[in-house]
């Protein structure tokens, strides 16, 4: 009997929240999730050596919520902090959010349900993508899905190797305990922890949940690519490739679509580096252009021959810049963006 009610102590949904220097956003993000009863939510709230105030607005609503757990550590990074809120974790799902991040209402509780009626490994839902004076959402989900479905494990791989339905963000995704706690976050790398991630936690699953309508706040800044740039995003085209040696051995047919997209992102990176202006940096990304397409020749000539910016760009460069302006232009008129003004 013990037993039993012990178990149903338990929360059904355990929130793992990173903090780092975020005083000003947590508020907001505390706030949509203490709009669900304690007996269904924990939340920990991982302080991962902040300098800021972070550690008192913790310590506030720590104090005030007893469904609030609060983890003090030195700073060691994101994924560190999204493994130690996994292992602490009591609740049979867990989702994880950035602290500068906010829910839906009701968002969580519609994740839950649906995980819950159709057994799923994990539930994403759509999201806004949160600037100062609007709001964008991708609707390319809810046009091919507008009502909620059930993917199998191949079929979500394929979508996610696609860049289609199912995204690369580790947020905005509802994920069974018992799956996730077996995959650690990479903390040896300073970008792409989603990216090496997610491929390996979607491969254990055997259904996937997709909800189109938007339930997650994804806050954005205005600083563009190119001034953000540096070393680091080197980072992430290593987890491109650890994706595609991973798709290579497990999901050939996928092979193509992935070394494809791992060509294109390589070539944005350089075309990127040159736009800076910083010698060391564009030598850095053509060095890794130039020995990425050494050592996936063969490939690269087999599976993307005919594809349309690969065949360009040994074809004529000119004919390559007019087809992604004409792609802009198309874009502009026929945006898959919705953008929502906000008063």
């Amino acid at each position: 009997m013990a037993i039993v009610e012990l178990i149903d102590m338990c929360p059904s949904v355990s929130v793992v929240i990173p903090v780092y220097n975020s005083q000003d956003y947590l508020p907001k993000c505390l706030e949509s999730l203490l709009l669900y009863e304690e007996g269904f939510l924990e939340l920990l709230l991982v302080n991962d050596g902040s300098t800021d105030d972070s550690l008192k607005v913790c310590e506030a609503y720590a104090n005030n919520n007893s469904n609030i757990v609060l983890i003090n550590k030195q700073n060691e990074g994101v994924s560190e902090s999204r493994n130690i809120g996994t292992q602490r974790a009591k609740g049979k799902y867990i989702l994880y959010m950035d602290s500068d991040d906010w829910l839906v209402p009701l968002a969580l509780y519609n994740m839950y349900h649906f995980a819950e009626r159709y057994d799923c490994d994990i539930v994403q839902c759509g999201f806004y993508y949160a600037y100062k004076d609007y709001l964008l959402f991708d609707r390319r989900t809810k046009k091919e899905y507008p009502n909620p479905v059930v993917l199998s494990k191949d079929q979500a791989m394929e979508y996610l190797v696609r860049n289609r339905v199912v995204s690369n963000f580790v947020w905005a995704k509802l994920y069974k305990k018992a799956l996730v706690q077996n995959h650690s976050f990479r903390h040896d790398v300073s970008m792409g922890e989603d990216f090496y991630w997610m491929h390996r936690v979607i491969h254990e699953a055997t259904k996937v949940g997709v909800i189109s309508e938007p339930g997650y706040f994804y806050r954005q800044n205005s600083e563009s690519l190119s001034s953000s740039f540096s070393k680091r995003h080197v980072s992430l085209l290593q987890a491109y490739e650890d994706r595609l040696l991973f798709v290579k051995k497990n999901y050939k047919y996928l092979y193509g679509d992935m070394l494809y997209l791992y060509w294109l992102q390589s070539l944005a990176f350089m075309n990127i580096s040159k736009k800076t202006g910083l010698k060391q940096l564009s030598t850095l990304y053509m060095g890794y252009w130039n020995d990425m397409n050494v050592r996936y020749e063969k490939d690269l000539e087999s599976y993307l021959r005919w594809k349309p910016e690969y065949f360009m760009f040994h074809q004529s460069k000119w004919v390559l810049k007019i087809y992604r302006y004409a792609r802009r232009i198309y874009t502009r008129f026929f945006n898959d963006f919705q953008r929502i003004e906000l008063k």
